[in-house]
């Protein structure tokens, strides 16, 4: 009786402990079309803003421009957001 609580535990806490890869695989951002910042005229900077999150780092410069740094994840396309949750999936079923 021992031996079987104690499987019955272990298999939930396996079940409960499982990571989440299999979530956030799924919800990944979608990619962000960098390429047209470097086209004629780019983005205002509340577009940026809107699409990359808040700058990292923002300077104003003496002559009153602005310099700021964007971190960003580059995001994935949904195949291979699919693919990656099914893999993730697999491995936490399949996994000892």
């Amino acid at each position: 009786m021992k031996t079987v609580l104690t499987a019955l535990f272990l298999g939930t806490a396996l079940l409960f402990s499982s990571g989440c890869g299999v979530y956030m695989a799924f919800t990944q951002p979608p990619p962000i079309n960098t390429a047209a910042l470097e086209a004629g005229g780019g983005w205002s900077r509340s577009v940026v803003i809107e699409k990359l999150g808040a700058p990292r780092s923002s300077v104003r410069n003496a002559d009153g421009s602005r310099e700021e740094i964007y971190e960003f994840y580059e995001g994935s396309s949904t195949g291979w957001k699919v693919a990656r949750g099914i893999f993730h999936l697999g491995a936490d079923i399949w996994s000892p």
